[in-house]
């Protein structure tokens, strides 16, 4: 007869099934990890398309804006001139069994989110092609020669891009239920 401090075990195997299938899905999150790369790429997409959030990115330089229309390019959006040949198509995820990463292969990609100041880089020597320049109305032709640049040419303000919001770490932490969730079907 067993004794009343024994404990009692009962083994019912539904749920010893059920338990083995959630460790299962546990050993591989990749599934998981893949879900919550594509809300992150798609929630900093939306950034680009609203020029930063929650906050506003600091509007482009006029000096850039005179490039741009030197450029003919006068009405790209900030960062995302390029659309899916710059950084806004670069940002994508990399999933595997216990982890995620989101970001971009730009070399850019840093300066644009944390900004830069002029020269913290460094200098480079360009090498400056013969033209004409026009000075007090009147053309000058310039000979080649080479010039020492700071890197970055000018400040460089922090937009941040890589973040998430509020609402996507609501969307990840419904991804992780949904996730645990075993349905009875598998």
């Amino acid at each position: 007869m067993p004794n009343r401090d024994d404990p009692v075990i009962i083994i019912d195997q539904g749920i010893q099934d059920r338990l083995n299938q959630l460790g299962r899905r546990l050993s591989n999150l990749e599934p998981l990890m893949a879900e919550i790369g594509e809300i992150g790429v798609l929630s900093i997409q939306e950034n680009f398309q609203q020029e930063g959030r929650p906050r506003k990115w600091a509007p482009l330089a006029e000096s850039t804006k005179e490039q741009r229309r030197r450029q003919g390019r006068a009405r790209g959006r900030i960062l995302n001139r390029l659309g899916a040949a710059g950084l806004f198509g670069s940002i994508n995820y990399r999933a595997d069994r216990n982890s995620v990463a989101i970001g971009t292969n730009r070399i850019y990609g840093p300066t644009m989110h944390y900004g830069a100041r002029k020269g913290e880089f460094g200098t480079i020597t360009a090498n400056i092609r013969a033209h004409v320049r026009r000075v007090g109305g009147k053309n000058v032709r310039v000979r080649a020669h080479t010039r020492r640049m700071p890197v970055p040419w000018g400040d460089i303000p922090s937009r941040p891009f890589l973040m998430f919001q509020d609402e996507d770490w609501q969307d990840i932490g419904e991804a992780i239920d949904e996730y645990l969730i075993i349905q009875e079907d598998q």
